[in-house]
């Protein structure tokens, strides 16, 4: 069996913002923290033919890359990238949705007449502070995915928003309710908020989680395996968080630590992940 990892970020152009030295030092945090592994291979090297190699020895068949906002990631990189890899990647390329109708074009451009799968939005991380996911400036973006059925992937923990706002979970429940038929993809789990999103994910046939490196074998991942195995086998979706979290270990938990039957760890891999994305 294939695996889809739901979350990467590759070495390669203007990707490349995100492997500076500083970002290595939090990189290094994560890897020896929330995976207690060593800090190696293509994440410290930033090589992107051993990134390259890392996907093929863990068996990753598609990988879905989001844009970012604030490290200045260029959309067209990615795409470039998807061109060189055929059927590899997947693209959600980024948009700012207090833009107002310049996101609405790039949703035109990116995914409607062009070759993007989903848009990926950041409002935690916006130059204007605080932005909440349901600040009613990001509804016309979230009126034109629905209306368009494109999927989105919300960048959402306590390191992708301005403060510790222990309300946010209330926020995507919000937009989950006011756009009931948005796919809504919550990368990061929404860690630390664990048992909150899984109850919203749990309530909301329209949301997901992507946990990632969070559910590996740092504090919360018990909840989302837990979720995995009971009530959230068709709503968890596997993703690395790659360069947060190495590409073969994180997998290797996922296969051989979550302890999943043979059902629920295709459904997670893979299958609930290509549901979302038409495969």
């Amino acid at each position: 069996m294939g695996i889809i990892d739901f979350r990467v970020r590759p070495p390669y152009k203007s990707y490349l913002n995100f492997f500076t030295e500083y970002y290595r030092g939090t990189f290094k945090d994560f890897h020896e923290g929330f995976l207690r592994t060593k800090f190696k291979g293509s994440a410290s090297t930033a090589s992107f033919d051993e990134f390259i190699e890392e996907l093929d020895r863990a068996g990753i068949e598609k990988a879905v890359i989001p844009g970012r906002g604030f490290i200045d990631i260029s959309n067209d990189d990615l795409f470039e990238l998807a061109d060189k890899y055929p059927d590899r990647f997947i693209i959600f390329p980024f948009v700012d949705p207090l833009k107002g109708q310049e996101a609405l074009d790039y949703i035109d451009k990116y995914v409607i007449n062009g070759k993007g799968k989903g848009i990926a939005i950041e409002p935690g991380l916006s130059e204007e502070e605080p932005v909440r996911y349901d600040d009613e400036r990001l509804y016309a973006v979230y009126e034109k995915l629905e209306k368009n059925n494109i999927p989105l992937m919300i960048t959402y923990s306590v390191l992708a928003y301005h403060d510790y706002n222990g309300d946010s979970p209330r926020e995507i429940d919000s937009i989950a309710t006011a756009f009931p038929n948005l796919t809504i993809i919550v990368a990061h789990g929404g860690w630390p908020w664990t048992l909150e999103n899984i109850t919203i994910a749990f309530r909301r046939k329209n949301v997901y989680l992507v946990p990632d490196v969070y559910a590996t074998r740092g504090p919360g991942a018990d909840d989302y395996i837990t979720a995995a195995k009971s009530i959230l086998k068709d709503k968890i979706i596997y993703g690395s968080s790659y360069p947060a979290a190495p590409i073969e270990e994180t997998a290797d938990i996922v296969k051989n630590e979550w302890g999943l039957d043979e059902e629920t760890k295709e459904k997670v891999l893979y299958l609930n992940a290509a549901k979302i994305l038409n495969l």
